[in-house]
């Protein structure tokens, strides 16, 4: 429903998280090998449930089934009756009529009102990825090496993991009462201060170790922040828009 579609787009992001502290967490004492045999069983478990996901209503009655399609939707809204999902499915039926009785061509891409809101999905997808986040996701622990913070690499990483977690569900919280282009707009500029803080800490410590010595809290204040600003939008965000778009 659209009253919960922010707002299941956004554990998403929680269920990522969760797959990197839990690498973090269990990578601190296995090698790269055996992480990934360890990780490798819970897209096997996944496969084997899909066998067990229901359809949707809309591709059942789309392809003709309708009384299974009541059932599903029925079991998806909670409703008490059949009669109770009538008026949605008529407006899923309707809607599935208009569209077999419309062709479209490559040229209807190009309209405005397609054009605009698929450029700005394309553009916060391409923003996601280049902020940087798999880079610090996948060498976090080489950064706190590096660093010299003083603190055990590993265990800086399961908190930078953990922070993550938390925040998934402060945006979860927060998606459909701020909205989503405030929370979008706080995450950048926040990855992008962040990033500024740790680049320059880097500097000052190839430039400077004893200056650097007294800034052992800055890398990890840096991505702990950066973490917290992209959970709350740019990592969620994007992923919610795609399925809004559509």
């Amino acid at each position: 429903e659209d009253r919960l579609r922010g707002l299941l787009s956004n554990t998403l992001a929680l269920f990522i998280v969760l797959g990197i502290l839990f690498s973090y967490c269990v990578g601190a004492g296995l090698s790269w090998k055996n992480l990934s045999l360890v990780n490798a069983v819970v897209p096997i478990i996944f496969g084997a449930g899909m066998f067990f996901q229901p359809e949707s209503p809309r591709y059942l009655l789309s392809k003709g089934r309708d009384k299974e399609a009541r059932v599903a939707l029925k079991r998806l809204r909670g409703a008490d009756s059949l009669d109770q999902i009538d008026p949605e499915i008529r407006i899923i039926q309707a809607s599935i009529d208009e569209a077999n009785s419309q062709s479209a061509s490559f040229q209807d891409l190009l309209a405005g009102p397609v054009l605009k809101p698929t450029g700005i999905c394309l553009m916060l997808m391409f923003l996601q990825q280049f902020g940087g986040i798999n880079a610090v996701n996948f060498y976090c622990v080489a950064i706190f090496r590096d660093a010299g913070t003083g603190i055990d690499d590993n265990v800086s990483a399961i908190m930078v993991a953990l922070v993550q977690l938390v925040f998934a569900f402060v945006s979860t919280l927060l998606v459909e009462r701020v909205g989503r282009r405030p929370l979008l707009m706080i995450s950048e500029f926040g990855m992008g201060a962040c990033l500024v803080a740790l680049g320059a800490y880097f500097y000052i410590k190839e430039n400077d170790e004893e200056k650097a010595s007294s800034l052992g809290w800055l890398p990890l204040t840096s991505l702990l922040l950066y973490m917290v600003a992209y959970i709350l939008g740019s990592g969620p965000l994007p992923w919610t828009l795609m399925g809004e778009l559509l």
